[in-house]
């Protein structure tokens, strides 16, 4: 069991003794009587730093060697109370460890509204869509604007910026004003057109085109894997045409 499940199960039970500690090289002791924590042992740490470094550890085994041995009492606060800092301290050191990881750049754009869901890789620094059939993706629906927006590449991402659509451009139903960064699972949706953002969907086949988008036809994405499915359509906003 982890530490923090026998410590918990010490706090039901008001159990009196002492929790072993190990996670790899860390090792540690915490006493408990009555099945509150009383004092903490880990390395050169002052009592209540121990607690948190034996505690806060996600994977720190714990074993429960019961005692009627009361130690020296050196941490005051209400065990209750250690646990909800404990709980805020391993959250905040996930939020840290998740914003070091960088988001994945988009490789392709999927027509999603489409009867054949179509798959647009994405390789040119600049990528214009729209109706007419001078953009690198051409979408026939009458309420797409001949040039309706433009992807343009920074680094590894794509930004989408709206080019005087008549009936603007969402991103997660919410209208840009502004270029856009587009992460992986965006839903772009221009006028009655519905696009995915993404990467490694699988295509029956994928012409090799460098330096612009290139279609191929997807025949293994299923209808039931598009976003806002219900009984075979999708729902979405569509702006008034011009």
């Amino acid at each position: 069991m982890t530490t923090l499940e026998v410590l918990q199960l010490c706090l039901i039970g008001q159990r009196s003794g002492h929790i072993e500690c190990s996670h790899g090289s860390t090792k540690g002791t915490l006493h408990v009587v009555g099945g509150q924590v009383v004092h903490a042992e880990c390395g050169t740490a002052i009592p209540e730093d121990a607690f948190y470094s034996l505690v806060c550890v996600p994977n720190s085994n714990g074993v429960f060697v019961p005692s009627e041995a009361k130690p020296a009492r050196t941490i005051f606060t209400q065990t209750d109370f250690l646990l909800l800092e404990a709980a805020r301290r391993a959250d905040e050191k996930t939020k840290k460890v998740r914003a070091t990881i960088p988001t994945p750049g988009i490789t392709q754009l999927t027509v999603i509204s489409d009867p054949v869901p179509k798959v647009y890789e994405l390789a040119a620094d600049t990528i214009s869509i729209g109706r007419g059939l001078d953009n690198d993706i051409i979408l026939g629906v009458e309420s797409v604007s001949g040039h309706h927006c433009a992807l343009d590449k920074r680094g590894r991402e794509y930004w989408i910026t709206d080019t005087e659509s008549r009936n603007g451009t969402f991103v997660n139903n919410k209208k840009i004003t502004k270029a856009t960064q587009l992460q992986s699972g965006d839903l772009i949706q221009l006028g009655a057109a519905l696009l995915r953002c993404g990467s490694g969907e699988k295509s029956a086949s994928a012409a090799k085109h460098k330096g612009r988008a290139h279609e191929s036809e997807t025949q293994d994405l299923r209808p039931s894997a598009r976003p806002h499915a219900t009984e075979g359509t999708i729902r979405f906003q569509v702006g008034p045409e011009a």
